[in-house]
């Protein structure tokens, strides 16, 4: 496919090549495999990736980067009646500027922050092509987040020319929420790494049963939450439900992820513990930290159901790694994945964030076995249609091909 440019000028067989630049967040194993299909995609196009935060994997791309030292620097926000926030608050200039001054069309993949807001301004000055591209909250979520935060994000959209949405709720929000007309969306499915942590999957597949005996489990109902240890992903609310549970009933709750310490609101594994222990649950908890991916990939095996109560998510990636384990999945409608990659009374539940009496009643319905087992089919029939790596590239490739031929319109007329 060659979607490169003409260069007006006395030598008229010259060509130009067009420069696409894309500000990430970083550039882990997923992401970099996203943007490498694309520039094979999109050859003799050039692509560059423009790192906000440092991830050891940008040594090994196979793309072109501009390599970030930057450590990500987390920033809460919690206010009562509004949807909890947390985002990385770096602003990597270097980045921006390297990043608009270098390319022709810019990607946004994510919107990054004080960074993306950087590279709108100085991308609106410069006349650079901008694109969006999205996930979001369902609707309901993203009008409940701060003014201000809708407010810059509405700014920056509307520096975008076109927008690429990665789940079905994110075209209602820029449709309904940010007032983006339906023409200047394009769709991409957020692959979120499917294909490369299926065949981590396949390699340990054989090893649930050693995972079971290294928690210390036989035959226990196995509910597996995955996630970094913040406030928001509602781990407290899980150690509640647990309290719900009936009596006799053999289950063990255990929470996989990295400690996020916090002076206000815990985030560490003696944190929580100290929640299960006043509530009396703790015999029911196992908390491991952070695993490798190898790991990772055994404790999906040796669960029987995935639980990811959290209060605020765009699409978080444990829904898909569990879904690809054929376990059934418990989530919340505070995220952009409930009613995509999980559907109520179908392959899990979706349940109101902090109904603790709800999630207790989706685990207590998820103790019987032939359930799990038809919801985990289906789970894995879901994510495998969803997660499409060639329908994924196809959307930027079109969006990339839609401002191009509007350029050469608008120098044409």
């Amino acid at each position: 496919m060659d979607i490169s440019t003409s260069s007006n000028t006395s030598e008229s067989n010259r060509r130009k090549k067009i420069q696409v630049g894309f500000l990430c967040y970083d550039l882990q194993l997923f992401t970099e495999d996203c943007l490498y299909r694309v520039s094979q995609a999109i050859s003799p196009i050039n692509l560059k990736a423009y790192p906000v935060i440092f991830h050891p994997h940008q040594k090994k791309a196979r793309i072109t980067c501009h390599p970030s030292l930057e450590k990500g620097r987390h920033f809460g926000v919690n206010v009562a009646n509004s949807t909890p926030e947390g985002f990385a608050s770096n602003l990597n200039w270097r980045a921006a500027w390297r990043c608009v001054r270098e390319s022709d069309v810019i990607f946004l993949f994510g919107l990054q922050g004080a960074t993306a807001l950087l590279v709108g301004l100085l991308g609106t000055l410069m006349r650079r092509i901008m694109i969006s591209v999205n996930q979001t909250l369902p609707v309901a979520w993203e009008q409940k987040r701060r003014w201000w935060i809708r407010l810059l994000k509405g700014w920056l959209l509307n520096r975008c020319e076109d927008h690429i949405y990665q789940t079905p709720v994110s075209k209602e929000v820029l449709q309904e929420v940010y007032g983006i007309e339906k023409d200047r969306l394009f769709f991409a499915p957020f692959e979120a790494g499917a294909s490369g942590f299926k065949e981590k999957l396949d390699k340990q597949k054989s090893y649930k049963g050693k995972m079971r005996r290294e928690i210390g489990i036989t035959d226990e109902v196995l509910f597996l939450f995955v996630g970094n240890m913040v406030p928001f992903k509602g781990i407290s609310n899980m150690i509640e439900a647990a309290t719900l549970l009936p009596r006799g009933s053999k289950f063990i709750c255990v929470f996989v992820g990295p400690e996020e310490p916090s002076h206000k609101t815990g985030g560490t594994i003696d944190y929580f513990l100290g929640i299960a222990c006043k509530l009396g649950v703790e015999k029911y908890m196992r908390f491991l930290g952070a695993l490798s991916p190898e790991h990772l990939a055994s404790a999906y095996w040796a669960a029987d159901v995935i639980v990811l109560p959290t209060h605020k998510d765009c699409f978080p990636k444990v829904l898909v790694e569990g879904a690809l384990a054929e376990k059934p999945l418990i989530t919340t409608n505070a995220n952009g994945a409930a009613g995509t990659i999980v559907i109520n009374g179908d392959n899990g539940f979706v349940v109101e964030p902090g109904n603790i009496y709800a999630l207790a009643d989706a685990m207590i319905k998820l103790l019987n076995a032939d359930l799990r087992k038809v919801m985990g089919i289906r789970s894995a029939e879901i994510v495998r249609k969803f997660c499409d790596s060639q329908l994924e590239t196809e959307g930027y490739v079109s969006a990339i091909r839609h401002v191009l031929a509007n350029q050469r319109s608008k120098k044409v007329s």
